[in-house]
């Protein structure tokens, strides 16, 4: 591995086999793309995203990718794979090499709390082999989401009626607060489909009692993965802007390959490790808190999405905190009518439910709830008070100093008191030409 240009493709280990029994893998990388894997370790959530691309060169090799995310939701690419196949091999062989490239340069081990990756039980089984301590291995929803609408609804002959409401439960079920609530929630959507057994069966098995269940909110923190989309758009990224959608000769490729991660490489990106609240949403958050609208029921916080409909009552927000739905329309109607936030005692903070607020970690009724609180302090925008009677004319903008001349005292007098104060006059010469007759 060289240490002279930090901008330059280097390979971390290779893997080399017969490309059918035994896999082919190289691992490149670069000392920046190593560095922005440093920044990430920084963070509180310390997290990594793992895919593959295919239709990438003539062999039909796939290349898997390592890429994170900063708080701003900026991609950062961190090491590419191109492999013989998609595989458990080749997935623990890219995650090892990025153990051992970064303790080559940074001597230090690699600690990684969240990984997130698409719905392949092989992935799973790699994460767990190379980090055994991580604080949870997240499924990319819209794998999940899309395996459902592609393949798994017709497959289990869901009527067309009823495939798009189900997709909208599953958004439902990927939002919410607590895994008390899911499992409530579950219970009534297979009563309510109780129709559909064998589906409900098949989803249970696969996404529910399985090492793939981590697909909801409560799985995670604010700001973090919450999809697979950071490696997708890099992968499409690479195909639309370096190989031109075309299957180059592999040589060719890994040439290719190289010269991309150099390009990514001189990228100047800061790697942003929170998102603060800036003037404006404080001030929103300040007007939002005057207007008393939460509702507190043990840990929980209401709001309404309609503000103007007033307070959320009493006992709609014990229902919610206490389950005690006896049909799924009701259990609906409360998660897409109401905005939702928890006090964390230890230490001391917010969470918001909402989709913008769980994705970036702040919004604007977290704000809000933390004026309530008295944890941020509140801002007062002062707008200066109406004056009476009608705006001054406007001053002269430029004079000339002939005419200047030729006033008398007493409308220079009268001109100056026109003027605004703490405005210096201009006064430009402008010097005549003959040919200027008008």
């Amino acid at each position: 591995m060289q240490k002279n240009n930090s901008n330059e493709a280097f390979i971390i280990d290779a893997l080399f086999g017969n490309g059918l029994e035994t896999p082919i893998c190289l691992v490149f990388s670069s000392r920046t793309c190593l560095k922005y894997l440093h920044e990430a370790l920084s963070t509180r959530t310390r997290m990594l995203a793992l895919d593959g691309t295919f239709k990438l060169n003539s062999l039909g090799f796939p290349m898997l990718c390592a890429t994170t995310l900063d708080a701003s939701h900026k991609i950062f690419p961190l090491a590419f794979a191109p492999s013989s196949s998609e595989c458990e091999e080749t997935i623990t062989f890219l995650l090892k090499s990025l153990v051992k490239g970064y303790k080559f340069f940074y001597n230090k081990t690699l600690d990684i709390n969240y990984v997130m990756t698409d719905c392949a039980i092989y992935m799973y089984t790699s994460v767990s082999q190379v980090y055994p301590s991580i604080k949870s291995h997240l499924s990319c929803f819209f794998h999940v989401k899309e395996n459902q609408r592609k393949r798994s609804l017709a497959e289990y002959r869901v009527s067309k009626e009823d495939r798009k409401d189900i997709l909208f439960h599953l958004d439902i079920m990927h939002e919410l607060v607590s895994q008390e609530h899911f499992k409530k929630y579950w219970k009534l959507f297979k009563e309510y489909y109780s129709e559909y057994e064998d589906y409900t069966t098949y989803f249970e098995n696969t996404y529910i009692n399985s090492p793939l269940s981590k697909w909801h909110f409560f799985n995670t923190e604010p700001n973090t993965f919450l999809t697979n989309n950071c490696s997708e758009s890099l992968n499409a990224m690479i195909k639309r802007d370096w190989t031109n959608r075309e299957r180059k000769p592999f040589h060719i490729f890994l040439r290719t390959l190289k010269d991309c991660i150099f390009q990514l490489s001189l990228e100047k990106k800061t790697f942003q490790s929170e998102i603060e609240a800036n003037t404006n949403l404080q001030i929103a958050g300040a007007n939002l808190q005057s207007k008393n609208l939460f509702v507190n029921f043990k840990e929980y916080y209401f709001l309404k999405k309609k503000q103007e409909e007033g307070q959320v009552s009493m006992s709609q927000a014990r229902r919610f905190v206490n389950l005690t739905y006896t049909n799924l329309k009701d259990f609906k109607s409360d998660c897409l009518n109401l905005i939702v936030l928890k006090f964390n005692n230890s230490p001391k903070s917010v969470t918001c439910f909402c989709n913008s607020g769980f994705k970036y970690g702040v919004c604007v009724h977290k704000v809000a709830l933390e004026i309530h609180l008295e944890l941020r302090q509140k801002i007062v925008l002062l707008v200066p008070k109406k004056k009476r009677g009608r705006k001054r004319k406007a001053a002269p903008a430029l004079s000339r100093q002939e005419d200047e001349e030729r006033l008398k005292p007493s409308q220079k007098r009268m001109r100056e008191r026109n003027l605004p104060g703490n405005v210096p006059r201009v006064t430009i010469t402008l010097n005549k030409k003959t040919s200027q007759k008008k």
